[in-house]
């Protein structure tokens, strides 16, 4: 799948979930972990692809998205415990001299892919 098609589908799922369209329901992978959170980032000019692969290196970040608008990256959380959000947010992201900014979104419902399919099928493009 593309990066374009990825982002669309977010925007989708978060369209959807505002509308009540998709319910709670974690796929097996998914609940696996306790905390997701996103981080909106802003880095230095020029150092987007370096700053997402060191991102990438850092144990909980499980992907890393370039995007358009007040930020440069954005980063998708997964982690077993509040804890671990801390450790990589502010012990492990701070030490990227290339990150000037982030903002941190906790993430407090998972949608399933299963459910987020239903509404594809139902023609909600």
């Amino acid at each position: 799948m593309n990066c374009a098609r990825t982002v669309w589908r977010m925007w989708v799922t978060v369209t959807m979930a505002t509308r009540g369209v998709i319910n709670q329901a974690p796929t097996t992978k998914e609940s696996e972990y306790m905390v997701s959170a996103v981080v909106l980032i802003t880095v230095q000019r020029g150092q987007v692809s370096e700053t997402a692969q060191r991102l990438l290196e850092i144990e909980g970040v499980a992907e890393v998205y370039s995007v358009t608008g007040d930020y440069d990256l954005v980063a998708l959380l997964r982690l077993q415990r509040y804890e671990d959000l801390s450790d990589v947010v502010t012990d492990h992201m701070v030490k990227i001299p290339s990150i000037k900014k982030t903002n941190t979104l906790m993430a407090f419902q998972c949608f399933s892919k299963a459910d987020l399919q239903q509404a594809w099928d139902i023609g909600v493009e």
